[in-house]
């Protein structure tokens, strides 16, 4: 079977006479056969996104979002020397992973509930 992954993604802004839309739609072909969708609870430690079975040898894509209605939680690629997002409450992302690739969160102030889903490629 071919393009077993899905990837979509939308930016829209409408304002003061300024339009913009981004859209993205890339579909993939998974060589392994894993992915994971779970809810991960997020203290103000640093720990590893838990993927599973999942692994990124080949490369993968992950899609964290922050269940939380108040505190923000960082992503970092590893013990938090390299912080590349923040994602306040509600917010979320999708990147690719690389192949050696962890992912680790902390969360600010007090713990946060992220939703999880990583797919391998």
């Amino acid at each position: 079977m071919a393009n077993e992954i899905n990837i979509q993604a939308a930016i829209t802004l409408q304002r003061s006479g300024t339009s913009l839309q981004g859209t993205g739609n890339k579909d993939v072909t998974q060589s392994g056969q894993n992915g994971v969708l779970n809810v991960q609870q997020i203290t103000t430690s640093a720990a590893a996104l838990g993927v599973g079975n999942v692994s990124f040898t080949g490369g993968g894509y992950m899609f964290v979002k922050n269940l939380d209605a108040t505190n923000y939680v960082e992503l970092a690629t590893d013990s938090f020397t390299a912080i590349f997002t923040k994602l306040k409450a509600g917010e979320f992302c999708l990147f690719p992973v690389k192949p050696t690739g962890t992912i680790y969160a902390r969360a600010n102030t007090a713990s946060v509930y992220l939703q999880v889903g990583a797919v391998e490629c």
